[in-house]
């Protein structure tokens, strides 16, 4: 017959096990809070998103040197600062239903800057995982000056 004890270090392990395939399942959806997600795409998806058949906005909230220097075809320069500034442009710019794809270099500021729209009122906001490095390291085009 088992122990109380031994039967709860069983139901550990079972449980760890559990919890640890679980974080092993890719996931591309960053929890923002209890029902709104943020979701993360490929710069391919991105790339088919902006330039395909919906013409998803592509905002990118990188400094205006950065964008200057190296900045995708199409995107919007709409740098990150302080955010209820930057939500007021983007406000000005796209009503609160609209698909939104946010790019930064790595994918840092870009994580930010949704998770600012989201708890503004958007809910259809994506981000470029990876950012631009990710986007020019898989050849997709993009604009050099």
């Amino acid at each position: 017959m088992l122990s109380a004890s031994s039967m709860s270090r069983r139901k550990w392990i079972k449980y760890t096990g559990i919890a640890l395939l679980l974080s092993l399942v890719p996931n591309n959806n960053v929890a923002t809070g209890d029902t709104t997600t943020l979701k993360s795409i490929s710069p391919k998806e991105a790339y088919e998103r902006v330039h395909g058949h919906y013409s998803v906005p592509l905002i990118d909230v990188r400094t205006k040197e950065e964008y200057a220097s190296t900045h995708i075809d199409g995107s919007i320069s709409i740098p990150l600062s302080d955010s209820a500034e930057w939500i007021a442009s983007v406000k000005k710019l796209f009503p609160l239903d609209a698909h939104l794809v946010l790019i930064c270099q790595k994918g840092i500021r870009s994580s930010n800057a949704a998770q600012q729209l989201l708890q503004a009122g958007y809910s259809h906001v994506s981000v470029v995982r990876g950012g631009l490095n990710e986007w020019k390291r898989q050849g997709i085009p993009w604009n050099i000056r």
